[in-house]
């Protein structure tokens, strides 16, 4: 059996409204071999690196100055939320701030997104959501050449209703070798889970950390991964 590496990553940042029910998104992070039963990734690219950084502030126009996990956010290409990059993403220069600096910037390598690559015309999408002040907002951008020279843009946040943080994540193995996740499930809540191949590595060789949506509008508190790779 392979070694699982386990690593569960729950952020109200990372929640959309859908009517008057709440989408939350839960995070698995494996360690697979190839499998014919999700979409993975191991090449390496050699693009150019696109650094996306902006400017962040709060509804009050302070800069905010929160760090993660206070402070997180969710990019997407093309509003398709199929596929996310997250805060914890690896840059692939030396010697950077953090993707969220504690000093009212965040940024991200665009070049982890892969199949599809990013491309000249496409949009980008960043959801930040201060969890200190509760406060959220969406930012875009069309990427107009790559390499990408533009001037920051300003993120300002508004207070936002927030759901609760899921709680008691555990993910155990079935004895059919299936991946068994479960958490707290709190009432008018459907859950978004994603998974990460840790051998899909970025051009610094890093984990690219690029997330691929297994599952949507799960109602419960629990979900099976029928990849047993």
């Amino acid at each position: 059996m392979n070694r699982i590496l386990t690593s569960i990553k729950s952020n109200i940042g990372r929640l959309s409204a859908l009517t008057s029910r709440f989408t939350l998104i839960v995070l698995a992070l494996l360690i697979c071999i190839p499998c014919p039963c999700a979409e993975q990734l191991f090449a390496q690219r050699l693009n150019e690196s696109v650094y996306f950084k902006n400017f962040v502030r709060h509804s009050d126009g302070t800069f905010c100055t929160h760090t993660s996990p206070t402070a997180t956010f969710t990019v997407y290409l093309n509003r398709d939320q199929r596929k996310i990059v997250m805060e914890n993403a690896p840059r692939w220069d030396t010697g950077g701030d953090p993707n969220i600096d504690g000093k009212g910037v965040f940024g991200v390598e665009l070049g982890n997104f892969a199949e599809p690559s990013l491309a000249v015309g496409d949009s980008v999408f960043v959801r930040f959501t201060c969890n200190e002040t509760g406060e959220q907002g969406i930012l875009s951008d069309k990427v107009t050449a790559i390499p990408f020279y533009r001037f920051p843009l300003t993120l300002t946040l508004a207070r936002v209703q927030l759901p609760p943080r899921i709680e008691n994540v555990q993910l155990t193995i079935d004895e059919f070798g299936q991946r068994v996740l479960t958490w707290q499930h709190a009432p008018d809540i459907t859950s978004t889970i994603y998974r990460r191949a840790v051998s899909d590595t970025a051009l610094n060789g890093l984990s690219r950390k690029l997330y691929t949506r297994i599952a949507e509008n799960n109602t419960g508190g629990s979900f099976i991964d029928t990849c047993t790779s």
